[in-house]
């Protein structure tokens, strides 16, 4: 039987995968063979996974790392190559918000820790991942956010972030080409995960009647796409937006 998505051996590295849909990211991966490192700043929940994925036969480690803070990233990147050999996928979830918030009062430190959380946190995941994807290629997905394309109210500076991801995933994803080096975006549409109720979750039985298929996003919707886009089935798909959102917003 043919392999479809061909990622068992492959070592992988998924950012905010204690919980919501980077766990589900970490374990989907896992389940087919591929070898993950969780990166989280929560242990408790790090380990959790973890172990999950070991009991369940499969390879994981976690490791420590606040990526906002790119000498963590360097030293738990570092960590990951020793231990797999090789880097040869990157997930790049880490990242949120906070509570609602009119722009006018957005001041330039919640400014700048928000984009750093979303959209510098990625760019250097990416960047020192690179070295170790150049010589035989490699998958990167970014996660974005259903407000990177339209908006959001009360969030500018969390839509806005988002935003860049969209443009961080198209440039890189032409200088990654020549290396055989992928690199797409999902603008993740409202989850149910413990960060959608932590942040304002009051509106998300809102918007289930504007949503086709009738209901929110599990963190499975998200990491289904994952898998795809970092199968060899997704070879030749690369620099593209790729939204699975029930329909709520189509890009055609």
């Amino acid at each position: 039987m043919k392999d479809y998505l061909g990622i068992s051996g492959k070592s992988a590295i998924v950012t905010g995968g204690g919980r919501g849909i980077g766990e589900a990211c970490a374990k989907a991966l896992a389940s087919y063979g591929a070898k993950v490192a969780i990166f989280d700043i929560n242990d408790v929940n790090g380990n959790a996974v973890k172990d999950q994925i070991i009991a369940g036969g499969g390879e994981a480690i976690y490791i420590h790392c606040n990526v906002m803070h790119i000498e963590e990233i360097k030293a738990a990147i570092k960590e990951a190559a020793s231990v797999f050999g090789s880097i040869d996928i990157l997930v790049n979830n880490a990242g949120g918000s906070e509570k609602p918030i009119d722009f006018w009062n957005v001041t330039d430190e919640l400014w700048n820790k928000i984009v750093t959380y979303n959209l510098f946190s990625q760019f250097w995941m990416i960047r020192e991942t690179f070295p170790f994807m150049k010589e035989k290629g490699g998958k990167i997905v970014n996660i974005s956010s259903g407000y990177a394309l339209c908006g959001g109210d009360q969030c500018v500076h969390y839509a806005s972030a988002k935003a860049g991801v969209i443009g961080l995933t198209s440039s890189i994803a032409k200088e990654g080409a020549p290396f055989h080096i992928n690199c797409n975006v999902i603008p993740v549409p409202t989850t149910k995960t413990p960060g959608l109720w932590e942040s304002d979750g009051e509106f998300a039985d809102d918007e289930i009647p504007l949503i086709p298929q009738g209901r929110l996003a599990e963190p499975e919707d998200i990491s289904n796409t994952v898998l795809f886009l970092v199968s060899q089935a997704a070879d030749y798909v690369t620099g593209q937006i790729v939204a699975p959102n029930g329909g709520r917003r189509m890009l055609v």
